[in-house]
């Protein structure tokens, strides 16, 4: 699997469009950006999955990539987030720093 380099998604980002009225209310638009965090065993995604956090919804965030033991995985949607995961977002850094 191909990884983007964080030069290369940084590249992205003016392409990227927000719908106002998609982003909650409350999500400053200047803050988007790509961010990674590590999870710890006190993060809300530890234990479920990617479809059952609802990230986008409930975050105004998107998962890019999850590494694993210095690996990036396959087939985000079904992946349980552990502790210790390295999850690579696009969206409001406040909130993703807090997903820690």
């Amino acid at each position: 699997m191909n990884i983007a380099t964080h030069i290369k998604i940084n590249n992205i980002i003016p392409i990227i469009e927000i719908n106002n009225e998609e982003v909650a209310p409350e999500t400053p638009i200047a803050n988007f950006g790509i961010y990674d965090v590590q999870l710890t065993d006190k993060s809300p995604l530890c234990g479920i999955s990617m479809v059952e956090a609802k990230i986008p919804e409930k975050y105004s965030s998107m998962v890019i990539a999850i590494e694993r033991n210095g690996e990036y995985l396959d087939q985000l949607n079904t992946i349980i987030f552990q502790p210790g995961d390295k999850v690579h977002f696009v969206g409001p850094k406040d909130i993703i720093h807090s997903l820690a």
